[in-house]
C-alpha cells in the first residue's frame, strides 16, 4: 500500500537498477523491482521509449493510480477467499438474527477444521430440495449435526444420540418442533451421513430447513456467520436468542 513512497524518477532508468546517486543502495519493493524491468524493455523501441517518458512526466499521477489499483485488488481478495457480508431476508434465524441484521460471514472457517454443532452456517442449498428457488440460492442455518451423529427432537428439545444438547446453551433454552404434517411431537431420528451436515433454523416454527429436506454436503458450506454489524444497536458478535423459549424446568 505504501510503496509510492519507494518510487521516483530514478527508479525508471534505462536499465532497471535503482539509482545510488545518495551513495547508497536502496531497498527495492518487487513494485519498483517489476516497473524498472518493464521501463528498461520498453526503452529498447522508439514508442516504448515515449510510454516511458510519458509516465515520467506524470509520475506522481501514476503512482496514485498503482496504489488506488492494489487496494482494490485486496479488498476484491479478502471480500472473495476471506470475509463476505450477507443480509437477513427471512424470519428462519429469530431471534438470533432478525431480518434486515446485516453480518459478516468467514469464508474459510472451515479451511482446516471441520463445522461444529451450535456453529451458524452460511451455504449454497442444494437444487433438488422441494421448493427450490433459483433466486434465492444462499441461505443461513445453525448446524445441528455433524456426520457420525443420530439428531431427534424429543419434547421440543434438540438430542444428538439419544442425549439433550446443552452446549452451546442456546440449544438448551430453545425450543424445536417436528416438521408441519408430521404427526406426533417428535422429528424422527436421522443419522448424518460422512462429508454432511444438519442444519436448523433457531425459528423452528417458521424455518424451512433439513427437518424437511435432509443433510447437506459440507461442500456446499461458504462460511460462517461470526459477527453482525447492523444494525449499529446490534452490532456485535452473534449469540443465540430463542423466540420460541422452553417453559422454565422442561
Amino acid at each position: 500500500m505504501h510503496e509510492h513512497n519507494e518510487v521516483s524518477m530514478e527508479s525508471i532508468s534505462e536499465n532497471g537498477e535503482q539509482s545510488q546517486s545518495d551513495g547508497k543502495r536502496k531497498r527495492r519493493s518487487p513494485s519498483a523491482v517489476f516497473f524498472g524491468w518493464l521501463a528498461g524493455h520498453l526503452q529498447k523501441t522508439e514508442k516504448g521509449t515515449k510510454l516511458v517518458s510519458h509516465v515520467r512526466e506524470r509520475l506522481g499521477f501514476y503512482i496514485q493510480v498503482w496504489s488506488l489499483v492494489q487496494v482494490v485488488v485486496v479488498v476484491l481478495l479478502i471480500r472473495i477467499f476471506v470475509l463476505t457480508a450477507f443480509y437477513i431476508p427471512s424470519p428462519s434465524m429469530l431471534d438470533t438474527l432478525k431480518i434486515k441484521d446485516r453480518v459478516f460471514v468467514f469464508r474459510q472457517a472451515y479451511a482446516f477444521s471441520e463445522p461444529k454443532v451450535g456453529d451458524i452456517v452460511v451455504f449454497r442449498v442444494p437444487e433438488d430440495i422441494p421448493k427450490y428457488d433459483p433466486d434465492k440460492p444462499i441461505w443461513i442455518k445453525r448446524v445441528v449435526g455433524v456426520p457420525g451423529d443420530t439428531v431427534s427432537i424429543e419434547d421440543n428439545h434438540l438430542c444428538i444420540n439419544g442425549e439433550r444438547v446443552t452446549d452451546p446453551p442456546f440449544f438448551k433454552r430453545n425450543a424445536y418442533y417436528q416438521p408441519y404434517g408430521v404427526p406426533g411431537n417428535a422429528f424422527p431420528k436421522t443419522k448424518v451421513p460422512s462429508g454432511c451436515v444438519l442444519v436448523f433454523g433457531d425459528n423452528s416454527s417458521n424455518s424451512y430447513d433439513s427437518r424437511y429436506w435432509g443433510p447437506i454436503p459440507q461442500r456446499r458450506i461458504l462460511g460462517k456467520a461470526f459477527l453482525r454489524f447492523w444494525p449499529l444497536s446490534r452490532i456485535g458478535p452473534i449469540h443465540g436468542e430463542s423466540v420460541s423459549p422452553l417453559p422454565p424446568g422442561s
